[in-house]
This record gives C-alpha cells, structure tokens and sequence, in this order.
C-alpha cells in the first residue's frame, strides 16, 4: 500500500469519526469545499481542517524513516505536523485555503517564522512551510497575501513528493469527490 492509499484510508475513517457523530450545520464559506461538491459551510471547512491535520498527523507513523517529533507546543504555538526525516526537521502550518485575510495571513506568517527560528536553536536543517491542501504546488497558488511568498508554501503534492510518491491533481480532486460523496451518503448537509 502506498502513502498516498495509506493517506486516504486514513482520511476517510476521520471523515466518518467527524461527520457522522455530530450534527451541526453552519452555513459559511469555504474554497476547499469545491473539491468535496459540498455546500459552502465554516463547519464543515473546520472539520473537515481538523480530518486532515489529524491524517497527516497518523500518516506520518507509516512512513518508513519518519520521526514524529511533535511534542506540545513551541514559542507558544501549537503545532500542526512536525517530523524528522532524512536528517531533516519538517514543521508545516496545515492550511485548506491559502487565501487568508490580512489578520490570519500575518499570524500565520509569524507563526512559521516563530516556531522555525525555535527549531533552528536546536536542530541544523530546518524546513518550515505552510502545508495547502486545495493545490498540488506552490507554482499553481495565487491567491495568498504578503508577508506570505511562494516560498513559504507547499501543496499536497509537493508535500507527496518527500516521501517518492506521486498524487497527481487529478487523482487528488477524485478523492476529494469521493470524500464529499461519502460525507453525503450519510448525511444531510
């Protein structure tokens, strides 16, 4: 089984652990939600936020020569994903949508800044970005405000990519339509 299988597997028992033992609907707006073929909605874009951290977060453990390294809180932040692998200190800020307000933008900013320059204290070689969910580079995100650069992003596929494995936009999209069609099935949105 691939990562990327692993990933999904992973995903869709969150989906089930977090859509089908609640019931609140809070219509909002949301981005991400395109690719699930859901009505815009901030509850489920949270949720469906906190499936994914969590499945990162769990992916990591099947993934030969990864060390979890998360472990509380630095410089006052809470952490999304932080690994080691191939001698290297991977922190990434997990973001569904990259086209933040001012406000979140430069939280976000300060907050990868902040925990890199915590992790630079005590480790060498240090990668510190801002995990995307809704695009497979940082080549193909536009909408993103200063002080945020293309270099301080990742998409999914990048993200893939560390690990040798390959998920194309294509088949990222697909199971993103399966995921909102399970979501469905299930219940009413």
């Amino acid at each position: 089984m691939s990562y990327f299988e692993k990933f999904k597997e992973i995903v869709l028992e969150e989906v089930k652990n977090t859509f089908f033992n609640k019931k609140n609907k809070t219509e909002e707006t949301g981005s991400f939600l395109e690719l699930l073929k859901l009505p815009s909605s901030q509850s489920i874009s949270i949720k469906i936020g906190n499936v994914l951290e969590k499945s990162y977060n769990k992916l990591i453990f099947n993934i030969n020569g990864v060390e979890n390294i998360k472990d509380g809180m630095i410089s006052n932040h809470q952490i999304d994903l932080l690994f080691l692998y191939n001698n290297c200190i991977y922190y990434f800020e997990i973001k569904n949508n990259i086209n933040l307000d001012t406000e979140k933008t430069r939280e976000t900013f300060n907050k990868i800044k902040d925990v890199e320059g915590a992790l630079l204290k005590k480790y060498d070689n240090v990668v510190s970005k801002i995990l995307v969910n809704r695009f497979p580079t940082k080549e193909k995100m536009k909408f993103f405000k200063n002080p945020i650069s293309k270099n301080d992003l990742i998409g999914y596929s990048d993200f893939f990519d560390l690990f040798n494995v390959s998920v194309s936009e294509a088949e990222w999209k697909e199971f993103f339509n399966y995921v909102g069609e399970v979501i469905l099935k299930d219940k009413e949105i």
